[in-house]
């Protein structure tokens, strides 16, 4: 799906100049488009940290979420991109904020196997574990069995 407003579409492209050009006419910079993203959301998702921290320095709310339920910390930890959760910590973003399945930041990153935005985030949480009971560990742990191609029947 493509981002709703040009502010989004730039940040989601990584292009400061445009999102610089796009705030300074007065662009809204908390929008929600259709599935609840917003521009700093699209910026984190794909890793554009220089956009993020000129949205976070122009007002956007850290604490949004789209409709999933997910912020921008998660959209940052679920892919990986270390300096934008960083950035965010920084800024003092939520992480004890959850999404539909219970799952938080740290969750979203122990699965994905993103192990430096892990060790963020692990310095920086309290959430113990999910809505079923996994604890990031759990998650890690099956994560890398998976890559080791680990075996579901006994031998």
């Amino acid at each position: 799906m493509l981002p709703g407003s040009p502010l989004m579409s730039a940040s989601s492209a990584g292009r400061l100049d445009v999102v610089e050009l796009l705030v300074e006419a007065k662009a809204q910079v908390d929008l929600t488009d259709s599935s609840g993203g917003t521009a700093l959301i699209y910026a984190a998702i794909n890793g554009h940290s220089g956009v993020l921290q000129f949205l976070m320095e122009s007002g956007a709310q850290l604490g949004l979420s789209d409709r999933l339920g997910w912020t921008a910390l998660m959209h940052a930890a679920v892919n990986g991109h270390a300096e934008v959760v960083q950035l965010l910590l920084e800024a003092g973003a939520e992480l004890d904020v959850r999404d539909q399945e219970s799952c938080g930041a740290l969750m979203t990153a122990a699965n994905r196997g993103h192990s430096q935005v892990l060790q963020l985030l692990s310095e920086a949480c309290s959430q113990k574990d999910d809505y079923y009971g996994r604890t990031a560990l759990v998650l890690a742990t099956c994560r890398r069995l998976l890559e080791a191609r680990a075996s579901e029947k006994k031998s």
